[in-house]
């Protein structure tokens, strides 16, 4: 935990650095930016650990039990099967988080009115532990080493950050390959209808998005962020005000 910790420290500043580089303008960093960086370490991935390793228990009463295909791999296969298709699984996830129950706690990530990089972390809990936790079941299921995972939550670390940054840029051509940093601020992008916020899901690959009809190609950096709602402004709204509205509803 402690060099997570220490990780994000280093790649957080980096970023605040090539953001001011970029914009020539400091972000500000609010409270809730910090609280949620930190939660994520201290709280959130002990609560990942053990709904994975719930799942872990429940697949196998059911006689479901890790496979080994992954096992005589390289680093530099696991490291890119890990990204594609936990980039699937992570679609599926987030796709999941946009239909109506699920949405009252994503939407918490979506209420940004100013992106920057550590956008990234803000999540709510829910959404943290049920996303993830399932990412790392699938990765346990199929037995990637521990190096090849380090080597992934790096990369994923930084390209989170820089698809929430100021540091926004299309890829061309190559936009239907990869999620850009632009494309993905039209995921987080506020229109008349919230059209473009259910359009490119995935983290890495728009190769999914493409297969289920969810891609959209960015023309430009949208003028506007966020949601509609009211009711998600401070962190205590943020954090109880999708459990109240889930408990309601059900």
């Amino acid at each position: 935990m402690i060099e997570q910790f220490k990780l994000l420290i280093i790649v957080s500043f980096l970023f605040s650095i090539a953001e001011f580089v970029k914009t020539r303008k400091l972000s500000l960093i609010s409270y809730q930016d910090c609280f949620y960086l930190i939660a994520q370490i201290i709280l959130i991935v002990p609560c990942i650990y053990y709904f994975k390793l719930f799942l872990i228990t429940s697949s196998s009463f059911i006689g479901i039990h890790p496979s080994s295909i992954m096992e005589k791999q390289s680093l530099l296969s696991q490291v890119f099967l890990m990204l594609f298709f936990g980039d699937l699984v992570s679609y599926i996830c987030h796709r999941l988080f946009h239909t109506r129950y699920l949405w009252l706690f994503h939407e918490v990530h979506h209420t940004t009115r100013k992106m920057n990089w550590a956008k990234a972390q803000v999540s709510h809990p829910i959404d943290s532990i049920l996303t993830f936790g399932t990412i790392y079941f699938f990765v346990h299921m199929f037995s990637f080493s521990l190096e090849s995972l380090a080597v992934v939550q790096l990369i994923s670390l930084i390209y989170g950050f820089l698809s929430h940054s100021k540091i926004h840029f299309r890829f061309g051509f190559f936009d239907y390959v990869f999620i850009s940093p632009t494309s993905h601020h039209l995921h987080h992008s506020l229109l008349k209808k919230n059209e473009s916020c259910h359009k490119n899901f995935s983290s890495f690959f728009s190769i999914w998005d493409i297969l289920f009809g969810t891609f959209q190609k960015p023309d430009s950096k949208p003028l506007t962020y966020g949601t509609n709602s009211r009711e998600l402004k401070t962190l205590k709204q943020q954090l109880l005000s999708p459990l109240t509205k889930f408990l309601r509803k059900n």
